[in-house]
């Protein structure tokens, strides 16, 4: 008789829920469990910052001595975390999203989401090649002002990525002039130096 009447609190649970379903708006339902309007699209430099410290300490230990400095472990942080950005104009779960962000003035979204994935991804492999780190560097912060305006779009809009709001400019600023700078920095250290020995 228990196990029914749990049965029974369950399909009421459920009937109410549905029930409600219809009230929400399209952001209450996709606003990620748990998460927050600040913790957004934060993946990236999350990625950044634990590669940074994983190849920091790899340097220091001797077992990848280029990133033994802090800009050479910044490097390889950055091969990562463009890896990672990369990845995402591709797959499906946030290629629509990407699109999306695209300002309308702007030909061929599809192909314009296609082709900074490719260019990131070529830009991280670059990183990691000695002779192509100074240039991968700025071209990745040539990258990083160019798509700026579809991040200014993507949070006025309040569009969705990967389920979760755009970053708002107040946030999305400081940290895309992080990364520029930090990019500059890089390039300014790798030139002449060798990165994978």
């Amino acid at each position: 008789m228990g196990y029914s009447f749990g049965l029974r609190e369950a399909e009421l649970s459920w009937s109410r829920a549905s029930l409600a379903e219809p009230i929400l708006d399209a952001k209450q339902k996709r606003e990620p469990l748990g998460g927050t309007r600040d913790d957004r699209a934060m993946a990236p430099l999350i990625v950044q910052l634990i590669a940074w410290a994983t190849f920091w300490l790899l340097g220091f230990t001797g077992l990848l001595p280029s990133a033994g400095t802090l800009a050479g472990a910044l490097r390889f942080a950055f091969a990562a975390m463009f890896t990672f950005t990369a990845v995402s104009h591709f797959l499906p779960r946030t290629r629509s999203e990407l699109v999306q962000m695209v300002p309308p003035a702007l030909p061929a979204p599809e192909l314009l989401v296609s082709l900074t994935g490719v260019l990131e991804f070529a830009g991280a492999i670059g990183l990691l090649l000695p002779p192509l780190a100074w240039p991968a560097a700025l071209g990745l912060a040539a990258l990083l002002v160019a798509l700026f305006p579809a991040n200014i779009r993507a949070a006025r809009l309040d569009l969705y990525i990967a389920g979760r709001p755009a970053t708002p400019l107040i946030l999305r600023l400081p940290l895309q002039l992080f990364w520029i700078g930090c990019l500059l920095w890089v390039a300014s250290t790798a030139s002449g130096s060798s990165i994978v020995r």
